[in-house]
């Protein structure tokens, strides 16, 4: 009789190994799973922030824009086709070099006027951020009516304009203004 608890006591011990090694699998699956879904739901934050970012940055760059545009209704207008070559505007308290290029000129027969800034930065970037950059293009159309439409696109990036090449992660945000 006394073999015979012997025997049954050895199959118990090794249900029990077996079972521990059944259970710390299910764990170490289940601890997998969730580590992998984390590690998704932080990148996706982080696109999400510098989302925002680029955003952020194309917006503040189109009212810098719009803002130039209108503030020549009191006086000389920024954005006028009778320029004839590049200048400077401020923004933010930033200096900004614009290049113009008429098409095909800037006398009657006037098509279209583009301005252009690079590399732009606006000054109240949240400080979390790795850096700002930002183009605009403002183009003046002579429509068929003989009106002036003006067209502002400015484009954001989630890094400074230094990195803008070899950052890996950049992210590019676009706003139109048409009027």
């Amino acid at each position: 009789m006394h073999t015979s608890q012997h025997q049954i006591r050895t199959r118990q011990s090794g249900f029990t190994l077996l079972l521990a090694a059944l259970v710390a699998s299910i764990a170490l699956t289940l601890g997998s799973a969730l580590f992998s879904f984390a590690t998704k739901q932080i990148a996706l934050s982080s696109i999400n922030k510098n989302s925002q970012f680029a955003f952020f940055n194309a917006d503040s760059a189109a009212e810098c824009a719009l803002y130039l545009d209108n503030k020549g209704s009191v006086g000389t207008p920024v954005f006028d086709k009778a320029r004839v070559s590049d200048f400077q505007v401020v923004c933010e308290g930033q200096s900004i070099n614009v290049r113009h290029v008429a098409f095909p000129d800037s006398g009657p027969s006037w098509q279209s006027s583009t301005f252009t800034f690079t590399n732009y930065s606006p000054n109240n970037t949240p400080p979390q951020s790795q850096g700002s950059c930002a183009n605009i293009i403002v183009t003046k159309t002579l429509l068929p009516n003989n009106n002036v439409g003006t067209f502002i696109e400015a484009r954001g990036w989630s890094t400074s304009c230094a990195t803008l090449n070899t950052s890996q992660t950049v992210l590019e945000r676009g706003v139109r203004i048409s009027y």
